[in-house]
């Protein structure tokens, strides 16, 4: 990021990337047209910055082998920026290891930078955590490997100051800056900060 160490700013700018050779579905365009390279740039940029300003809800079960409980997680994004975003423009671009570049910034209208201020201040923790997905499920894993990472993030925290383990936490988390995105054995691995704000962790009932 261009803006030191902080997202709260009347501007963010990032550099994405996307494989222009990619491995996944069988259905996958290969190589890509430029049109459609430029076009996931694009979307990834927009999915990232909505979840900046804007994040999700999420309701979240941890894994209880004691009691059969599977773990469930649901992130609904809070809203989301629209495609063809005016302040969203790719400021440069350039192909390297097969791969296209694209610095894209991201300029608020102010109800967005409202909305980032809200997520500023030290009664909203920080979390971090690491997510992965399969490189076979195409160029959107790449998301799913950040929400892996968010639902980490959440339950590593959640762990470190719940002593018994919760039956169901909700509440609102929004990414703090942009996910460290890359590839290793075969998958795609997140490293995400995020911003939580819990609205109530569920105890199990004692009889």
């Amino acid at each position: 990021m261009i803006v030191p160490d902080t997202v709260f700013a009347d501007w963010l700018e990032n550099e994405f990337w996307i494989e222009l050779e990619p491995v996944g579905r069988p259905d996958e365009e290969y190589p890509l047209e430029p049109e459609e390279a430029a076009r996931r740039v694009l979307e990834e940029a927009r999915y990232v910055y909505s979840a900046q300003v804007f994040g999700f809800a999420f309701r979240y079960v941890p894994l209880d082998l004691a009691r059969e409980i599977e773990e469930q997680f649901e992130l609904t994004p809070v809203a989301e920026l629209p495609w063809g975003h005016p302040g969203i423009r790719v400021r440069s671009s350039r192909q390297d290891d097969g791969r296209l570049w694209a610095r894209v910034r991201f300029t608020l209208r102010e109800h967005e930078w409202r909305r980032l201020e809200a997520w500023s201040g030290s009664r909203i923790p920080v979390a971090t955590g690491r997510g992965e997905a399969s490189l076979l499920g195409g160029w959107t894993a790449k998301r799913e490997a950040i929400e892996d990472g968010i639902k980490h993030a959440i339950r590593e925290y959640a762990r470190a100051r719940v002593y018994n383990k919760p039956r169901e936490i909700r509440g609102r988390v929004a990414l703090y800056d942009q996910p460290r995105v890359i590839q290793r054995s075969g998958n795609y691995e997140a490293r995400v900060r995020v911003r939580l704000d819990i609205d109530a962790i569920e105890p199990y009932a004692v009889y």
